[in-house]
């Protein structure tokens, strides 16, 4: 993935991303944006604490992984598709209202049936003292079908902001 200072999950069908062009005055209106499509089980917003790029590995079987840290959380898929997108891509969509998530989702996609799904997002390494060689996984994300949703969050995860 790019420029990877946020990293998102989105269900392609329902998660809204334009903001406004004001945004970029004030990045602080984006948090409250991904905490508002979080609460809709739209998206899972979190940030990596470091712009790079970043290598991210997509599982859908369970997998027994631990790391530096991780997160879980619950999205519905509504249309048969989820979408990993970078810092570069929310930013574009929540700016520019002709922009499409399709124009930024490229090989960035997975086909899932609909329902609910557990996201557990584990960053393997500490950004603060790993430095991405673009050769190593970096994030591992295991996708769990679930009956029940878990409580939608309230805050992006890892946010300095």
């Amino acid at each position: 993935m790019g420029d990877g200072s946020y990293l998102g999950i989105i269900d392609v069908n329902t998660y809204k991303c334009h903001v406004g062009p004001n945004w970029a005055n004030n990045p602080k209106l984006l948090e409250p944006h991904f905490v508002e499509q979080m609460q809709e089980y739209s998206g899972l917003f979190w940030d990596t604490n470091l712009e790079t790029s970043w290598l991210v590995e997509v599982q859908t079987e369970k997998i027994d992984i631990s790391g530096f840290r991780e997160v879980s959380g619950s999205i519905k898929v509504t249309d048969g598709k989820l979408a990993l997108l970078n810092y570069d891509s929310l930013t574009m969509l929540a700016q520019f209202e002709n922009q499409t998530i399709e124009e930024h989702i490229k090989d960035n996609f997975f086909d899932l049936e609909n329902g609910n799904y557990q996201i557990r997002i584990v960053q393997l390494f500490d950004p603060k003292t790993y430095f991405p060689n673009g050769v190593s996984t970096d994030f591992v994300i295991d996708i769990q079908s679930i009956d029940v949703l878990l409580p939608p969050w309230n805050t992006v995860p890892w946010s300095k902001l």
